[in-house]
């Protein structure tokens, strides 16, 4: 497994309870992994939701080892939320950080069909 860095924002969110994130358009290359610097950006989140609508690559088409983050703990975060899931690489690394570091989490939902917006 090798080991990945989300970019750190600059400046935290302190404050932000509820973050959605949507992506539409065509990202092939897009590393969900980074969105992990939202999550700790942001100390007091308890609901992350992800929106997708885009065409990626799945995994099983280019299979590799799964990258991972430092360990990092986030205390708050009890809701996660990813539409239109599919088994593209980095979105699974997302989702695997997400269950190893968050402690306080309650609900995970993949939604894995592919309505838009």
């Amino acid at each position: 497994m090798q080991t990945a860095f989300a970019p750190k924002l600059c400046s935290k969110f302190l404050c932000l309870r509820h973050l959605s994130i949507g992506l539409i358009g065509f990202f092939p290359a897009y590393d969900y992994l980074s969105l992990a610097s939202y999550i700790y950006a942001a100390p007091s989140l308890e609901t992350f939701d992800l929106n997708r609508n885009v065409q990626s690559v799945s995994i099983f088409a280019h299979p590799a080892d799964l990258r991972s983050i430092r360990e990092e703990k986030h205390h708050n975060l009890k809701s996660v939320t990813v539409t239109s899931f599919i088994s593209v690489k980095s979105l699974v690394e997302l989702t695997c950080h997400i269950l190893e570091s968050t402690a306080s989490l309650e609900c995970l939902t993949l939604d894995a069909s592919q309505t838009g917006f």
